[in-house]
């Protein structure tokens, strides 16, 4: 399997038990991603809890740019090793076989990206639109 780098961004801890479930997914993967790259927007807070929480092979880093998802992403990339780089909300939990679904559409040299799914998970009822 190509070796993966996956990149979650964060800027609230109100979202951390989301955050958590998402991180444990990712690490469960079969096979595993090398590393899971969690990079915090612009809070502090969030940068320590973070960093106590996990250590290898996930990284906490600090968004090295303006504040916002693509600063965060962009970081997360400068310090990505893995052949390819797999992103993923602070609120989305990926299912069993997600990484490798996605490591796999890079067997042909045609692929430049690659995208899945969404199905939500609604905290409160569906909305329903007239």
């Amino acid at each position: 399997m190509t070796s993966a780098s996956v990149i979650v961004c964060a800027h609230t801890e109100e979202r951390w038990p989301v955050l958590a479930e998402a991180v444990e997914a990712v690490l469960a993967q079969s096979p595993p991603p090398l590393e899971l790259l969690l990079v915090i927007d612009h809070n502090e807070a969030l940068l320590e809890r973070a960093r106590a929480e996990w250590s290898e092979p996930v990284r906490v880093k600090a968004n090295e740019e303006g504040r916002g998802l693509s600063g965060a992403r962009n970081t997360g990339v400068r310090h990505a090793r893995g052949d390819i780089v797999v992103f993923l909300d602070d609120d989305a939990v990926p299912e069993p076989g997600w990484l490798q679904g996605h490591a796999a559409a890079y067997a042909s040299s045609d692929v430049m990206g690659a995208g899945g799914t969404v199905s939500p998970r609604w905290a409160t009822p569906r909305p329903i639109c007239p």
